[in-house]
């Protein structure tokens, strides 16, 4: 996969999950995750450690 693409992609993601969190917690005095965001983070979790090796691996090349 294209690195910037992965990267543009990936910051896409957390900017949709982050206004997730914040549609949650203006509905909630004490927000709880529900299994819909944990699920979502999960996902943003391995998306993030993918795009970390591959700017790991990039900058062994460089």
């Amino acid at each position: 996969a294209n690195l910037e693409s992965s990267l543009h992609n990936l910051y896409a993601d957390l900017r949709s999950f982050q206004n997730e969190l914040l549609d949650q917690t203006n509905h909630k005095i004490f927000p709880d995750l529900d299994h819909n965001l944990v699920k979502r983070s999960k996902e943003l979790t391995n998306k993030i450690n993918i795009a970390t090796n591959e700017l790991f691996y990039l900058s062994i090349l460089v």
